[in-house]
């Protein structure tokens, strides 16, 4: 688990944005440390980056970034709840 989530109420010059930008980072370490790694939005925010006051909502627009540039992605599972993981690099002698 990471060592803490990211407080804006701690610092209360940071706007949404850059607390998203934080939290997307927090994630994008803990998949570099832990490259099989696969959990729901709120498994993200309670075991990947520890988030003691991250919404929800705020991690689920962090992961959403990151989807959406490539660095993650995520599978629907047959009860609607999506898994996020780290996008798989190629394998060697793969041609895509």
């Amino acid at each position: 688990m990471h060592s803490g989530g990211f407080c804006s109420r701690d610092h209360p010059r940071v706007d949404r944005r850059q607390e998203n930008e934080q939290i997307a980072r927090a994630i994008e370490l803990y998949v570099s440390e832990h490259p099989r790694a696969a959990d729901t939005a709120e498994g993200v925010r309670s075991w990947w980056i520890g988030a003691t006051c991250d919404s929800l909502e705020d991690v689920q627009q962090a992961l959403d970034h990151l989807v959406a540039s490539g660095r993650l992605t995520f599978t629907v599972l047959p009860d609607g709840a999506a898994i996020y993981s780290r996008v798989s690099e190629p394998r060697r002698g793969d041609s895509h």
